[in-house]
């Protein structure tokens, strides 16, 4: 008997991302893969323009045209199809150059990865806005540069809370979800 392949809603993040009812004017997501997050961000928040960056190496990434293409989405679109830690990179943000309220980052898991995205949007990011790290309990660095950040390690990025409930669901080819554990959410404030 073959398992479904089918991820559970975030459904505490989205409950959160309801109660507080973050206004979002400029949103940008670092890995977006097959734009699955971002349809769903898309369908909770009226967002103005949105930016995405992503290497397009993730199994599914060929899906996220039809995914942008399903969301009510009708604004300013930017994105950068490469690798977010280069200097092309730092040059198309610089070239965008929005403040942003929201920021999903999502990238590559890797130790140097996570922080390097979180470096690279600091001098774009609107005061008072929400930056959000997935998979901050499946990914060990992801894990790592998230108990850094809470202790203050950038001292404008204030910890607010994370989210990982437990999942009871086994997911094929999905490493985080092969060994029962959460994905993670962890959510931050930019400002004084």
């Amino acid at each position: 008997e073959q398992e479904a392949e089918v991820i559970p809603p975030p459904d505490e993040f989205l409950l959160w991302l309801l109660e507080h009812k973050p206004v979002v004017r400029s949103f940008l997501e670092i890995g977006t893969a097959a734009g699955g997050n971002l349809r769903l961000l898309c369908d909770f928040l009226d967002m103005k323009d949105i930016a995405v960056m992503d290497d397009r190496t993730h199994r599914r990434a060929q899906h996220f045209e039809e995914n942008l293409a399903a969301t009510r989405y009708r604004g300013r679109f930017n994105r950068f199809w490469g690798n977010s830690h280069g200097d092309e990179a730092k040059a198309w943000l610089a070239e965008v150059d929005p403040l942003f309220d929201l920021v999903f980052i999502d990238g590559d898991h890797t130790a140097e990865g996570v922080e390097g995205d979180t470096r690279i949007v600091l001098p774009y990011l609107e005061q008072g806005a929400l930056v959000i790290f997935h998979d901050i309990v499946c990914s060990d660095d992801v894990a790592n540069w998230h108990m850094q950040m809470k202790s203050g390690v950038i001292p404008s990025l204030h910890y607010i809370r994370e989210i990982a409930k437990p999942r009871s669901v086994t997911i094929r080819d999905v490493p985080c979800m092969e060994r029962r554990k959460p994905l993670g959410i962890g959510i931050y404030r930019w400002g004084p």
